[in-house]
């Protein structure tokens, strides 16, 4: 995918432009869009927008591979935005998520 790779290169703000405009095509799969978008979003330091991303990710993604990494994820962005204490209940879902599973 060329928006990984723009981002693994550390040229997030690239890859994020052209995985916003893939979101409303079928080129790739969606999970994979969204998953990378909020990546780009982690890398550009922009945590309330990969809060949406992940949190978009891990509500229509529950059984990809990557929804754990996406959970701890979801809750670094929130306490870098300063949310702790919702950055806690993610982990605390996580974590009852896990036991269950």
């Amino acid at each position: 995918m060329l928006a990984r790779s723009l981002r693994l290169a550390k040229n997030a703000m690239a890859g994020r432009e052209i995985l916003e405009g893939l979101l409303g095509e079928k080129a790739e799969p969606r999970a994979d869009i969204v998953y990378e978008l909020a990546k780009c979003f982690e890398d550009l330091r922009m945590w309330n927008r990969a809060d949406e991303e992940l949190g978009r990710f891990a509500k229509e993604f529950p059984s990809d591979p990557r929804a754990p990494k996406a959970f701890l994820a979801l809750a670094r962005a929130r306490a870098k935005a300063g949310r702790l204490e919702e950055a806690l209940s993610v982990l605390n879902r996580f974590n009852q998520d896990s036991a269950i599973g």
